[in-house]
């Protein structure tokens, strides 16, 4: 089961992940605006990545970070290709 949080604004992705805690272990993120991939980096898979799947909406992409994807050293690089296309 996943927990859909659409993101709106710049400071929304910790407050839509905090809602989410304690609901489920999956959170679909629709992001509906431009979000720094470092910003995204450093608040969501740094530090939210340790119980949560995440899977991001963007435009007509989808991509599924893992627990396990986020703890890949190639991680950084890899996100940034996928996000940015």
């Amino acid at each position: 089961m996943y927990d859909l949080k659409t993101i709106q604004g710049k400071s929304s992705v910790m407050n839509r992940l905090k809602e989410s805690v304690g609901q489920a272990n999956h959170v679909l993120l629709n992001m509906a605006t431009c979000y720094s991939l470092g910003t995204l980096y450093q608040k969501v898979f740094r530090v939210k990545s340790v119980g949560y799947e995440v899977m991001l909406f963007k435009g007509a992409k989808v991509i599924v970070v893992t627990r396990r994807t986020v703890t890949d050293k190639m991680f950084f690089n890899t996100f940034t290709k996928k996000y940015s296309k």
